[in-house]
């Protein structure tokens, strides 16, 4: 998974293609996607070709605040969040990532 508001990377790469308008671009690629070496090149260029599809595990949304419910330990920015079944992370456009606790 991927989030960003830059409109590119290093090196060139927009490894996202949501359409919708709004700030933070997110990219998800599933474990073991279908058909990941011919779809790698449209990934990268943020070009989806044929494959690159939610039924073979890519996907690509930009929004205005992304809400995420994780049931394991990950990382943002080198900083490791421990996994709480009770927490969401969240992040707003040019705002700090947050750990949530729902009650």
């Amino acid at each position: 998974m991927h989030v960003t508001t830059l409109q590119q990377l290093v090196l060139g790469l927009r490894p996202y293609w949501g359409t919708e308008a709004a700030p933070l671009h997110y990219a998800s690629v599933r474990a073991s996607p279908q058909h990941w070496i011919k779809a790698l090149p449209g990934l990268l260029a943020g070009r989806p070709n044929r494959y690159v599809t939610p039924a073979n595990g890519y996907e690509s949304r930009n929004a205005h605040r992304i809400v995420m419910g994780l049931d394991s330990s990950f990382f943002v920015d080198g900083e490791i969040f421990p996994r709480r079944p009770e927490c969401r992370s969240r992040s707003r456009r040019a705002g700090p990532w947050s750990v949530v606790t729902l009650r």
